[in-house]
Formats: C-alpha cells, structure tokens, sequence
C-alpha cells in the first residue's frame, strides 16, 4: 500500500492512497481509524506533499560505517541520536535554499521509518507493531557550521533540509533501492533540482495529519552541493518516478 499526502488546488492538504496513476481519499485518521475512497482522482491533477506531518524527526547519526570512515569517526555503541525541526520539511521537487552562512552545504540519502503510533520504552522484538510504512529522504546539512557549532542543531535544522517521500509505502523497507550517482555516492533514486543560495521563512505545515506519527531516518552518503555555472546549486530530493520502492498493491 502507498498513502500520499496531496493538495488539489487551494484546497486543505489531505491524505490519500496511491494506486498505479491514480489517487483515491482517505476518510478519517490515517494514523487511527480510517476508510479508502476509490481511487479516482488522476495523480497528474494532484500535488503531492511531503507524506506526513511529524511533531518531531529523530535521526540516527554515524550508524553508516563506510560515512563514519569518511569523518575519521567511530560507530558509536549506542545510537548517536539527534532531531531535524518540522519546519525543515519540504515536499518532494521543491528547491533546496542553501544558506548563505555556508559554505558546504551536503546532502545524505536516508531511509526513513514513519511511525503510526505512539510509544515508549518500545522493544526490538515488538518494533514493528509501531511503523506504519517506508519513504526515503534527505539529510540535508551545513557540514561546515556541523563542525564549529560543536553541536548540530543549526547545521541540519535550516529550512528546506528534510525533503522526504513522495509516498510512504507499507512494504518492506528491503524494496529501497540505493543507486550511485556521478561523484560515486550511493543514493536512494533521487531527482536532481536547483536549489538558490538564499534564506527562507519558517515554514509552518498545517492539516491533512496527526502530529504523533514521527520519523527515524537513517544515514546513508553524503555529497557536496556544488555552485553551477548558472549561480544555481545542484540538489536532490526525492520524485515519485524515480523512488525504488514495492509495486502498489490495492
């Protein structure tokens, strides 16, 4: 199953369920208690959007030995935890602005876990119970404020460093396919774009959601995002026709 989420128009985000190139509505919480509306509506007539809309997005640092290796780091024993802000999200194809306090601004291919339900001191054994589905993403960061900061915060925090989707797919997270690119990274299949060098406002995202599905993304490879010959910087994020995920099953 894919459950996007999409905007028609000026009409209020919604969620929604993705079968071959159409979209059907979904009718209640998709997080609690919800019904599937035929899939009628022309996926070409719709904007997709980033596929939730968590009250926080907890990351897993250096748990990727070969980009541990690249920062003459260790994998830590325990998990190297660390947060991106909502208001860093961003839909997938919207452009990347990169700060003009950086220098390096870099990008990281993740998986990332959606949750569907609330948790706590939840074992590994019963995991899964609380994942509604799969996407992938981008861990966007200021590598350059990464290091004089000390702290990470700011460095992954800027507007327009989380583009994840363009679906959540309750498959087996094993359907994501990881592809090198030209500079020998490994990616998930990603779309490039322009991102400007220029400073964005606070991003709020409203409706279609409940606020108490979250996040895990997992870090993958990193690449510097080089100026062009446009003043325009390459980015990447993720595009429905090229995310290597399961077939849709209705």
């Amino acid at each position: 199953m894919r459950f996007v989420r999409f905007q028609i128009g000026e009409e209020r985000p919604q969620f929604g369920w993705l079968h071959g190139d159409k979209v059907g509505r979904i009718e209640g919480d998709l997080f609690g208690a919800y019904k599937r509306l035929t899939a009628d509506i022309p996926l070409k007539d719709v904007r997709l959007l980033a596929p939730s809309t968590p009250s926080k997005i907890v990351c897993v640092g250096r748990n990727y030995v070969e980009h541990a290796k690249e920062h003459g780091a260790e994998v830590p024993k325990i998990p190297l935890i660390f947060f991106k802000p909502p208001s860093s999200i961003i839909a997938p194809g919207e452009a990347i602005q990169l700060p003009p306090q950086s220098a390096q601004v870099e990008h990281e291919a993740e998986a990332v876990i959606v949750v569907g339900k609330r948790g706590r001191n939840i074992t590994a054994e019963a995991a899964r119970d609380f994942v509604l589905g799969y996407t992938v993403g981008n861990d966007v960061t200021a590598r350059d404020l990464q290091q004089t900061d000390g702290q990470w915060t700011r460095a992954k925090g800027f507007d327009t460093f989380c583009p994840f989707g363009p679906w959540i797919d309750t498959g087996r997270a094993g359907g994501l396919r990881l592809l090198g690119d030209d500079a020998g990274a490994r990616r998930p299949d990603l779309h490039r774009h322009a991102g400007r060098r220029e400073s964005a406002p606070t991003r709020r995202h409203g409706g279609g959601g409940d606020r108490r599905a979250g996040s895990v993304e997992q870090p993958g490879a990193e690449r510097r995002l080089k100026k062009g010959m446009n003043g325009n910087f390459p980015a990447v994020s993720p595009a429905p026709a090229a995310v290597g995920l399961p077939p849709d099953c209705p």
